[in-house]
């Protein structure tokens, strides 16, 4: 049991904000793509370890270009008002890094610290080793190494891409052609003396082009 949690908390990175201890990394470890998981989230107040409900914060996900809110929810043990440990659930689709930005205000405690504005940004994969962050938390992993036997892909989905495809070549195969009618067209009209030979050679120009699309 103990190198079990010696483990998970490796896997966690350790945050301080004000008198604020967070305790950030994925529920479950290690994380695959397309496996149902949450971001993990407790805090504690200083080095007390009594927990903090964190409902007050937000937590944004990003990868790329892409941002999601998640909300997060109390464990099955814990609720709003004891504190304790939070998940924001999520299905990582690809493998890389993620990003969790935390955002809010955690609540004031009477006669014990005001209350703290939170703006806290980490990165899985990243090892920090700063005042204010330490530690790191793994990315998810491509779960296609792990899949037996091979995941087939579903027959409808297979004949929506072989539609697309075919509709695309078509569409392709049309504009070459009518690509060609024009250069045609181009070098008839030069021949007659109705078109300038740099009309023509643009024509024939358009036409290379498309044709190596």
């Amino acid at each position: 049991a103990v190198l079990l949690f010696a483990t998970m908390v490796a896997s966690h990175l350790h945050a301080t904000v004000g008198a604020y201890k967070f305790l950030i990394g994925f529920d479950v470890e290690p994380t695959y793509t397309l496996e149902r998981n949450a971001i993990s989230v407790t805090v504690t107040l200083n080095d007390t370890g009594v927990t903090i409900p964190t409902t007050a914060v937000g937590v944004t996900v990003q990868y790329m270009n892409s941002a999601q809110m998640l909300e997060l929810e109390a464990t099955s043990d814990d609720d709003d008002t004891t504190g304790g440990t939070y998940l924001g659930y999520l299905i990582p689709t690809k493998s890389g890094m993620y990003t969790f930005s935390f955002n809010g205000t955690l609540p004031a405690i009477p006669n014990v610290v005001v209350a703290t504005p939170v703006s806290l940004t980490v990165m899985c994969g990243t090892t920090y080793s700063t005042t204010a962050i330490q530690g790191m938390f793994n990315c998810p992993a491509d779960s296609s190494t792990l899949m037996f036997p091979v995941v087939v892909p579903d027959s409808f989905v297979l004949q929506q891409q072989i539609m697309n495809a075919t509709a695309l070549a078509q569409n392709a195969s049309m504009t070459a052609q009518q690509a060609i009618t024009l250069a045609n067209r181009a070098l008839e009209n030069h021949n007659m003396g109705t078109e300038t030979p740099i009309l023509a050679g643009l024509s024939l120009i358009v036409v290379s082009l498309l044709l190596l699309r």
